[in-house]
């Protein structure tokens, strides 16, 4: 285990991914990737509905044109959540953010969602870096030393937090 955070720390102070880190930068890339294809869907059929629309002498086409921003907003949205983490992957470039650490839990359990919780862990970790908060695993949550200056280490586009080593190392 050590050799292996070691070659990621390696890795992360050259400024780049390490290939173990490329897994969380892409894991809601299926999500977005979902999210065009059902757009893409909507999209083509909603332009089946304008050619016949065209075809009665434009009966109803001013309407049709909102119809079209929710398969729009679906297509974008998908694209921005796939493409930049699949970029982000790509180029495998990471930022440095230094500053002390504080850390903090918090749980997102309501009542009609406690049994589950139980069973799942429904805890939240975060870990500030200077003056910004990150989400974080429980990995990283345990590598933040509080009280302490820490270097983070954040992908450019989505700022999601890679790693936190401490500043002496």
């Amino acid at each position: 285990m050590t050799a292996d955070r070691f070659e990621i720390n390696q890795a992360n102070f050259a400024g780049r991914l390490h290939p173990s880190q490329r897994r969380r930068v892409l894991e809601n890339v299926p999500i977005g990737l979902v999210l065009f294809g059902a757009g893409v869907y909507v999209l083509t059929l909603q332009s089946r509905v304008l050619v016949e629309a065209y075809r009665e002498h434009m009966k109803g086409v001013e309407k049709l044109w909102f119809s079209f921003l929710p398969a729009l907003v679906l297509v974008f949205g998908g694209l921005w959540i796939a493409a930049r983490r699949l970029l982000e992957a790509w180029m495998g470039r990471v930022i440095t953010v230094t500053g002390p650490v504080q850390r903090s839990i918090y749980n997102k359990v309501t009542p009609a969602s406690q049994r589950l919780a139980l069973i799942q862990g429904a805890s939240s970790y975060r870990v500030r870096i200077g003056d910004k908060w990150y989400n974080a695993d429980r990995t990283l949550y345990n590598l933040a030393d509080p009280g302490r200056i820490n270097v983070g280490f954040v992908t450019p586009w989505t700022k999601r937090l890679m790693n936190v080593v401490p500043k002496n190392s």
